[in-house]
């Protein structure tokens, strides 16, 4: 199935953030490159990642690899996005903003965990514990719209 927003926003070919929302079916063990072996129960989990230039191209990128399930693999995100029992379901866009800003703003968020320590944080210097959160259903209409934006409210979907 394909994420339901398909058609990219008008978002100008700019850097910022982005986060995917993605929906593990069966408690899953994968390796996730470097970071090895990791197992994710089943349930809705967010994945908060960043583009330098191009938000929209980054996004298609993860969207192709989710929808074909084979690829090159270059994040950690990757690995999850070609397992068959783990589907896109969503993505958001945040033209203009860092990745880590939102990734502590979805840490703070009671029903908010981490499942694998420093996954898509590896090389993070903004002291981030992770870029993967899992989501309690309870909380998961909290994620989207994100309380995040104070300035220009640069967001949109992808």
């Amino acid at each position: 199935m394909e994420p339901k927003n398909r058609r990219l926003s008008p978002c100008p070919a700019r850097g910022g953030a982005y986060v995917l929302h993605l929906i593990v079916k069966r408690t899953v063990t994968l390796c996730a490159g470097a970071i090895g072996a990791i197992t994710l129960p089943c349930g809705h989990y967010v994945y908060v990642g960043s583009a330098r230039k191009s938000i929209e191209s980054r996004v298609a990128r993860h969207r192709r690899l989710a929808l074909i399930k084979t690829g090159k693999l270059h994040w950690h995100i990757d690995y999850l996005l070609i397992h068959p029992k783990i589907e896109l379901i969503d993505e958001e866009a945040f033209a203009g903003y860092r990745e880590c800003d939102i990734a502590q703003r979805i840490a703070s968020l009671k029903g908010a965990s981490v499942p694998v320590p420093r996954f898509g944080a590896s090389d993070c210097r903004s002291g981030c514990g992770t870029h993967l959160f899992r989501v309690e259903e309870s909380e998961k209409n909290k994620i989207s719209p994100l309380p995040i934006l104070g300035k220009n409210g640069k967001r949109g979907k992808v």
